[in-house]
């Protein structure tokens, strides 16, 4: 993903995919989707996709440019953030706010993201979170069936074969990245396992053992709020009911911190952190060298880029 600008000085997140990677892969299929579903999207709590194009080795997204950072670099990097917040838990309700709202706007359109995590929450100049990477993202009119995720976040249904699940199992994904921001760690661990399938079966081991102890400095107001998130039936879990978002954000925890919500939305209300960031002097792009500038970091004989040979799928047509 390049940082790139306009001739008037309009900053875009240019991300660059090879089409011959995208073919070895498989990955066809996926990438024509991801650019369907955020045709779909226009919220300011979701990354905007301004335009695709493409060229005869690559395809492009044009995106909105989160500037301010990810929220996993808040949490790695000023873990303060949330351990000294006051009240306790408002500065997790301000990111979870922002996601709910996210959540809503993606449902409403029947999107169902699948990979909820710190790292696909991006924030902008003023620290407000947008949801990005719907790699993963399907449109879902009932029920999906295909394994997507990162373990750590995957809802139990999605794990457990034959992997049916819908829009549940973004709040479940919710829920592990909330206990994440106030405990500093996800609920679930994988033993140390690097096997992909086995790692996958010892989170799902962790998630029977149930929810372990909340850490000494975890808000007892946001206990309820966290495991009602996690349980483990997804008819059961909060916001998967027919009210959706609403439901979650009608939990005491947020009017015991005098949450609000209509500022979040209108983002009249002061975010927990805003970076400070210098524009590069090499982002710079007039408006048909968005390609060329971005090119230049792709060598052929980079792990991300294969020689692409076009065939009979047409896959790109809409690029």
């Amino acid at each position: 993903v390049c940082l790139v600008k306009d001739q008037a000085a309009h900053h875009y997140a240019l991300k660059v995919l090879s089409k011959g990677h995208i073919q070895q892969q498989g990955a066809e299929r996926l990438v024509s989707w991801e650019r369907e579903l955020m045709t779909m999207v226009s919220s300011p709590f979701v990354i905007r996709l301004h335009r695709t194009f493409k060229d005869p080795q690559f395809v492009y997204f044009l995106l909105e440019a989160a500037l301010g950072g990810s929220l996993v670099s808040v949490l790695q990097y000023h873990p303060e953030v949330f351990s000294t917040d006051i009240p306790r838990g408002s500065s997790m309700a301000f990111y979870v706010g922002c996601i709910t709202n996210a959540l809503e706007h993606l449902h409403e359109r029947r999107i169902v993201h699948r990979d909820l995590k710190p790292e696909n929450v991006l924030l902008d100049e003023a620290g407000y979170a947008k949801v990005c990477d719907l790699g993963f993202a399907r449109f879902v009119l009932s029920r999906t069936n295909t394994l997507a995720g990162t373990p750590e976040y995957m809802a139990p249904e999605m794990i457990d074969f034959p992997h049916t699940h819908g829009h549940a199992v973004d709040w479940w994904a919710l829920g592990v990245l909330t206990w994440e921001l106030l405990a500093g760690q996800t609920p679930f661990q994988d033993d140390g396992v690097c096997d992909p399938v086995a790692r996958l079966l010892a989170i799902r081991r962790s998630q029977e053992l149930g929810l372990p102890p909340y850490t000494f400095s975890f808000p007892a107001i946001c206990k309820p709020f966290v495991s009602r998130l996690l349980l483990k039936s997804p008819n059961e879990r909060l916001g998967a009911g027919p009210r959706g978002a609403e439901e979650v954000r009608e939990q005491p925890f947020w009017k015991a911190i005098k949450f609000d919500h209509a500022a979040l939305q209108a983002q009249t209300l002061p975010s927990p952190y805003q970076k400070a960031w210098a524009d590069p002097a090499d982002a710079t792009a007039d408006g048909s060298d968005f390609r060329t500038k971005c090119q230049l970091g792709l060598a052929p004989n980079d792990s991300i880029f294969m020689q692409y040979t076009p065939n009979d799928k047409d896959w790109d047509s809409k690029f």
